[in-house]
């Protein structure tokens, strides 16, 4: 399996993942550190199910968590963001794996355009 087909493979799976939880992914890959910021989807923050009694409380649409792959990996959370252990765990792991691959195809790509 080609680097590029495992590279969307995980991007998929951890897009779902933040899809599935409400959440917002942007990876910001053209720059160093490379960060992969993870935000509330506003555009589902005020809507009620039928039959739900609990009106949602309102996301701090400055609320973020950050996972940044520098010298070192970094967390680094910002305005009122909750989120529950597992899912942060399930979400750095998935970043990880992600940033890997990433630096694979970036590797790959930067050493066939140097032979040719």
């Amino acid at each position: 399996m080609s680097i590029q087909t495992r590279y969307e493979g995980a991007e998929n799976k951890l897009e779902k993942l933040c899809e599935d939880n409400k959440l917002k992914l942007e990876f910001l890959r053209h720059s160093f550190p490379t960060i992969f910021r993870f935000t509330h989807d506003q555009s589902t923050a005020y809507q009620i199910e039928l039959g739900e009694t609990d009106i949602p409380r309102p996301h701090d649409p400055n609320a973020a968590i950050e996972i940044i792959f520098g010298d070192d990996v970094k967390v680094r959370i910002t305005g009122d963001f909750e989120i529950d252990d597992d899912l942060l765990n399930a979400l750095k792991g998935g970043a990880k794996k992600l940033h890997y691959l990433f630096l694979q195809a970036w590797f790959q790509t930067h050493k066939q355009a140097k032979q040719t």
